[in-house]
């Protein structure tokens, strides 16, 4: 069996005819919240003043490794570091998430928030 297919560019169904078409002039770059997962704890230690600190290895994928270079303003193609860092103290505890490239680093409290960070475009100054 067999369909018809309807003419290039006109609706049928909700579907369209194959039609050539150039790639749209605008590219959005959105990092889903996945582009960066935890690995391995890297250190544990414990402060003189009792604080334990847990510091965990990131992964990442080559699109956020290229986001952060371009939102630190690095053109090289240096190596990306990702960790996440854990303090517990009395009973509190605080993390910070840091990103780092060719001595430069971008920092946040929440993975999400990193991530908005780096993908946000710059504001320039007037």
């Amino acid at each position: 069996m067999s369909q018809l297919r309807q003419p290039e560019g006109i609706p049928a169904g909700g579907q369209f005819a194959a039609a050539a078409h150039s790639e749209p002039g605008l590219s959005l770059a959105v990092l889903p919240d996945s582009c960066i997962g935890y690995g391995d704890v890297i250190s544990e230690t414990v402060d003189e003043d009792g604080a334990e600190r847990v510091v965990t290895a990131m992964t990442s994928t080559p699109e956020f490794d290229e986001q952060l270079r371009s939102h630190l303003g690095i053109t090289e193609l240096a190596p990306v570091q990702v960790s996440y860092e854990v303090v517990y103290y009395d009973g509190d505890e605080g993390q910070v998430y840091v990103a780092s490239c060719a001595g430069k680093q971008a920092t946040s409290h929440s993975r999400s928030t990193l991530l908005k960070q780096i993908t946000s475009p710059k504001e320039t100054a007037r």
